[in-house]
């Protein structure tokens, strides 16, 4: 219904809640991710991009998508709160380099 209000392909974005919920759909939805002019908005977005790539099982993929974002992060990255966010959405925490905590 939401893809349907905003103007957006109603099947590519129910492709992905399928992909989501389905385990034998996940591959397909995963490719529509990547691929579907219809995801171009969510690829663009890190913190929307992230969450979808963790439900659809693809976490380390996420943490790309979210170390591409790294330098908007760095101000809150030693901050405990941060690390339990990350274990919170099924993230590791990694440190990004030998000065990082």
């Amino acid at each position: 219904m939401a893809s349907r209000l905003n103007g957006e392909d109603q099947d590519a974005f129910g492709l992905l809640i399928r992909g989501i919920a389905d385990p034998p759909v996940r591959k397909r939805a995963i490719q529509i991710l990547d691929t579907s002019p219809a995801m171009s908005g969510i690829r663009k977005d890190a913190f929307v991009h992230a969450p979808f790539l963790l439900l659809l099982g693809e976490h380390e993929r996420a943490l790309v998508v979210l170390a591409d974002w790294s330098p908007a992060l760095d101000p809150i990255r030693t901050d405990p709160r941060f690390k339990a966010v990350l274990k919170k959405i099924g993230l590791p925490y990694t440190r990004q380099g030998p000065n990082t905590p």
